[in-house]
């Protein structure tokens, strides 16, 4: 799923995330659609860690998101 907004002070912004960046796992489920990662990303219930496998540039890095 390609990453397309990263809303200013949000959970994504301040782990880094960016446009373009390809979310490819989250939580070492894999992300096809932007309905899995959504799905994925709502299980985690607030307050919680959400570890993010995402492609960007061609290298793959891993980013941590704490859901407020």
């Amino acid at each position: 799923m390609v990453v397309t907004d990263v809303e200013q002070g949000s959970p994504a912004f301040r782990s880094g995330l960016a446009p373009r960046d390809i979310i490819t796992r989250v939580n070492r489920q894999p992300v096809r659609t932007p309905q899995d990662a959504g799905r994925l990303l709502a299980q985690v219930p607030s307050g919680g860690t959400a570890f993010l496998l995402v492609l960007r540039g061609g290298q793959e890095q891993f980013f941590t998101i704490r859901k407020d």
